[in-house]
């Protein structure tokens, strides 16, 4: 879709279907920041650390183990499960390195952010992709979102749309474009000083058996 005009439109559209869910999402990210929403002056108020606590322990409890495929074969012969064996430990090195490249940038491990975002707002929305690195080996990609910042439209059957709405600092953008090819020749030269924040707009749609995206900042 080229008409910025019509994507900001949709965008916006699903924005406000899910600024209901949204505004339950900051209540419950207020009980785990301990907001004493009941001070009064002149009253006395007490805010208790269980939501908090429960939700570290129930983040762990859920993210503990390391992810592990097992490849499911029925009377296969010997040399052919020795090859899904190699393929399992394949996806097992790709869950390594994107904890490694997580680490790297100061987050926390994939399935402890997944289990995170479950818990808090009930949602997770995660990025599937596969790039190439700078020479040339394929790079597997699995980016949680934040689930609070990710508008879906589902039809009778199956998803149609998604906008993704977020916020990149000059240096991650840059980085991101780079990756990505997004052209960024439109933006004005004070958008690029450090430490300016952009809005990043992505929206998904369907058409016929293609996910077409359209991407604004």
């Amino acid at each position: 879709m080229d008409n910025t005009d019509e994507v900001l439109n949709i965008v916006g559209s699903l924005e406000n279907f899910w600024r209901e869910r949204d505004t339950m999402i900051s209540k419950w990210y207020s009980l785990r920041r301990l907001v004493d929403v009941n001070e009064r002056e002149g009253f006395e108020s007490m805010v208790s650390n269980d939501p908090p606590n429960i939700i570290r322990l129930a983040t762990y409890i859920l993210s503990a183990m390391p992810i592990r495929h097992s490849i499911p074969l029925l009377n296969a012969e010997e040399a052919e499960q020795e090859k899904w064996a190699v393929a399992e430990r394949a996806l097992g090195s790709i869950w390594i390195e994107e904890d490694r490249r997580r680490q790297l940038v100061g987050l926390r491990p994939w399935r402890y952010a997944v289990a995170d975002g479950m818990l808090m707002t009930g949602w997770y929305a995660v990025y599937v992709g596969v790039n190439k690195d700078s020479r040339g080996k394929p790079l597997f990609i699995s980016e949680v979102w934040n689930p609070a910042e990710v508008y879906p439209s589902f039809g009778e059957d199956a998803l149609e749309a998604v906008a993704y709405n977020y916020q990149l600092s000059t240096t991650q953008l840059k980085r991101k474009a780079g990756v990505l090819g997004w052209n960024l020749e439109g933006l004005q030269s004070e958008s690029w000083i450090v430490g300016t924040q952009h809005e990043v707009t992505i929206l998904w749609e369907m058409e016929g058996n293609e996910a077409v995206q359209s991407n604004i900042v």
